[in-house]
């Protein structure tokens, strides 16, 4: 079986999952701005990694476009985000399933297992669009009545280095392909 690790990553954090999974699975791996969707015809099973921000998915229509192309293959897709919210909270997963129904029609998203992963987030190496909106959010955030141990945290870190990245929660992702890749031998 062939496999693919197809990446959109801004600031890294999607790319050290993307890499630590083609290890792991010996899959090829490929920036999604590198990809032309036809090349993807030689693989059977296509993982897609990308950034979430409060504007949704990082490189959303090439995503669309790709899931699009192979709706009615016989390839199988998996899908991971990565975000700095904490992907164990339901008002977390509620938001991303959120983003994901805008990005993509319901019938697109039957066709693929989505998970969701923390990332990192260095203020100092956010793009000018990135840094208003965390700086929209930490206002936000301050006047908030009734605040989360999380809302605290984004407080108190805000203007600094955090890293959540964790590859023991590539695991289920991980279970999850090589389930695909036996049954397709």
């Amino acid at each position: 079986m062939n496999n693919i690790i197809i990446y959109a990553s801004n600031y890294g954090a999607t790319k050290d999952y993307a890499n630590k999974l083609a290890l792991e699975l010996d899959a090829n791996i490929i920036n999604i701005k590198d990809v032309n969707p036809k090349y993807l015809d030689a693989y059977n099973l296509i993982i897609i990694g990308s950034g979430l921000y409060a504007s949704g998915l990082n490189e959303s229509k090439k995503i669309l476009k790709i899931l699009k192309m192979y709706k009615d293959s016989n390839k199988k897709f998996i899908i991971f985000t990565v975000g700095i919210a904490d992907p164990e909270n339901i008002n977390t997963v509620k938001a991303i399933n959120k983003s994901m129904v805008m990005a993509y029609p319901s019938e697109v998203c039957a066709e693929y297992k989505l998970f969701n992963l923390r990332g990192a987030l260095n203020y100092k190496k956010l793009n000018m669009k990135h840094r208003a909106m965390m700086f929209m959010f930490k206002l936000m955030l301050k006047h908030k009545k009734e605040k989360t141990p999380e809302d605290e945290y984004i407080l108190n870190t805000y203007g600094t280095k955090i890293n959540f990245v964790n590859y023991e929660t590539l695991n289920p992702i991980i279970n999850y392909a090589k389930e695909i890749i036996e049954t397709q031998q």
